[in-house]
């Protein structure tokens, strides 16, 4: 019986019986807060837009400048809003960037960990995830880049390192079903998950104004599997 765990993406409906390899599309539609920030309206915008606004320049800002270098009326400026309806929803910068980690780790987790099809093979199951990663990162590179660039970071509290937990499961599951499998070489999971990563991080820094040809894609795919598996079978 295959277990009931994922790593990594969305916008599939799989089928355990199909066994073509999928070619990744990049995702048609973006996100509202990988967008520039609407222009500030005249009056005061309600409490969801308002937060949505907030989110979405702290976002754009946090890429363009920098954590760091980003202030709180910077942000309030580009949402449209006053410094004090900033700080009704968030209480500094820090629980800003917060709120963005954990509402997007948590997209990712909730897109990428879904259960596998039952009957996936080893293979299968890692064509799969790396299949939904890279369609993820295509569709949502600057939401992504900001995960990755923000990882580990000092000002990230408890409950935003909380969202690694799915996807440290998920790895730690799927290492010790292919290695008893006889599939998958008997690596530490956080080497394994080193080197799924690592690809997925270059691709963010290459994709970004560059297409990526679909061949090169599988290319990627079928290195990484012959470094982590026991045969290229």
């Amino acid at each position: 019986m295959t277990p009931r765990f994922s790593l990594s993406i969305f916008g599939m409906n799989v089928h355990s019986e199909n066994k073509k390899t999928f070619v990744p599309q990049a995702a048609s539609h973006r996100h509202a807060s990988s967008r520039p920030a609407p222009p500030a309206r005249k009056g005061r915008p309600k409490a969801a837009e308002a937060e949505a606004r907030l989110l979405a320049a702290a976002l754009d800002l946090f890429e363009e400048q920098g954590y760091e270098a980003t202030a709180v009326p910077d942000i309030a400026r580009k949402a449209g809003v006053g410094v004090g309806t900033l700080y009704r929803y968030f209480a500094n910068k820090e629980a800003l960037v917060n709120a963005l980690f954990q509402r997007w780790k948590g997209e990712f987790n909730a897109r990428v960990l879904a259960p596998l099809p039952e009957g996936t093979g080893v293979k299968q199951a890692f064509e799969l995830y790396w299949a939904r990663a890279v369609d993820w990162l295509l569709g949502f590179p600057r939401e992504a880049r900001f995960i990755d660039l923000h990882f580990h970071a000092p000002y990230l509290d408890a409950a935003s390192l909380a969202y690694e937990e799915p996807y440290k499961r998920a790895i730690e599951d799927f290492v010790v079903w292919g290695t008893r499998e006889g599939v998958l070489r008997p690596l530490d999971p956080v080497v394994f998950a080193a080197l799924f990563w690592g690809p997925l991080a270059g691709l963010l820094k290459f994709a970004e104004g560059r297409p990526l040809e679909p061949a090169h894609l599988n290319e990627m795919r079928a290195a990484l599997w012959r470094a982590l598996s026991v045969s290229d079978t």
